[in-house]
């Protein structure tokens, strides 16, 4: 997930830094996009949206099948309905057997696009809660380390211009406490958790 932070932030600290020298300062960078890629419980959510996203999958590919079937019975009964041989009274028969197949296939289409508008919707707002959220305990984190510690400032590395430049171009290797933070967040992980294997993140399921 891409975390953009505004520039201000910088021009803050620029302020700070005139009014009172480095020595009064106590200062710390941290990689917010690290420790997200890195959380146990940012790997539990990824993991309960692909669950979710073949689950729908799923049920989209059900519906797309039962589309496709009513398309061939359709297709069936338009060609019975061609039949040069048939007399009137079948063919108004037919002719009445696919209207009633068809307005099956407009009901099972209109429940189709329904269905995929409603499942896009709600497993976006999950993706952006659970993801909120954990966003939400990595800055509380942090935020405790600060206080714990006496940080007056601790900056987000990875943090973003809107233009996509970084908003801190430079920072002392010794002022990263991302790998104290990646500890503190992972301490409750469980077995076995490895906290630099990569974050599947596939693509969101596509309202049709």
């Amino acid at each position: 997930m891409k975390l953009s932070h505004i520039s201000f932030i910088a021009t803050a600290m620029l302020g700070l830094a005139t009014t009172a020298t480095a020595a009064e300062l106590k200062v710390a960078s941290v990689d917010v996009q690290d420790l997200f890629r890195s959380y146990y419980k940012t790997h539990a959510a990824q993991k309960k949206i692909n669950e979710q996203r073949i689950k729908i999958e799923n049920e989209t590919k059900e519906r797309q099948d039962k589309l496709k079937a009513l398309g061939e019975e359709l297709q069936k009964i338009r060609q019975q309905y061609n039949d040069p041989t048939l007399n009137d009274a079948r063919r108004q028969a037919i002719s009445k057997e696919f209207q009633l197949k068809q307005n099956d296939a407009m009901s099972a289409e209109n429940e189709y696009k329904n269905f995929m508008q409603r499942k896009q919707i709600a497993f976006q707002e999950m993706v952006k809660r659970d993801m909120s959220s954990i966003i939400t305990e990595i800055e509380k984190a942090v935020q405790d380390k600060a206080s714990a510690e006496n940080f007056d400032i601790v900056f987000d590395s990875s943090a973003v211009t809107p233009s996509g430049t970084h908003t801190f171009v430079f920072a002392k290797k010794s002022l990263d406490i991302t790998p104290a933070m990646k500890s503190e967040l992972n301490k409750n992980a469980p077995a076995g958790f490895d906290p630099n294997a990569p974050l599947d993140q596939p693509a969101a399921p596509a309202a049709n």
